[in-house]
């Protein structure tokens, strides 16, 4: 997903909704990790909810943590999550954020 206009460090661009699990609950399941997302300074993951997509859910990881301009912080409830800019962003460039360490441990395990 890209940027149609310059957004400043500090903006909230959306609002991702989705489902509240564990790490805890991950390691004693098969569960499809595929859509999960770490959530900055929560305990929790958030899992997309099929029924419900948003812009949070084309924000891609670029495996290069150089390239990180957003992050996925926690939000006034359970179950949702902002795409918040963590450094100025231009008209054109692209939404990259941290999936987390932990998605990328599941993914390839």
């Amino acid at each position: 997903m890209y940027s149609s206009k310059n957004v400043t460090k500090g903006s909230i661009l959306c609002i991702k909704r989705g489902i509240t699990v564990t790490s805890d609950f991950l390691g004693f399941t098969d569960y499809d990790i595929e859509n999960i997302r770490s959530i900055s300074g929560a305990p929790y993951l958030l899992d997309r909810d099929p029924s419900v997509l948003g812009y949070g859910d084309y924000v891609q990881d670029p495996v290069d943590p150089e390239k990180v301009n957003c992050e996925f912080s926690e939000t006034f409830k359970d179950g949702y999550a902002a795409v918040k800019v963590t450094q100025d962003i231009k008209a054109g460039q692209e939404l990259l954020v941290s999936f987390g360490k932990l998605w990328w441990s599941y993914y390839y395990r």
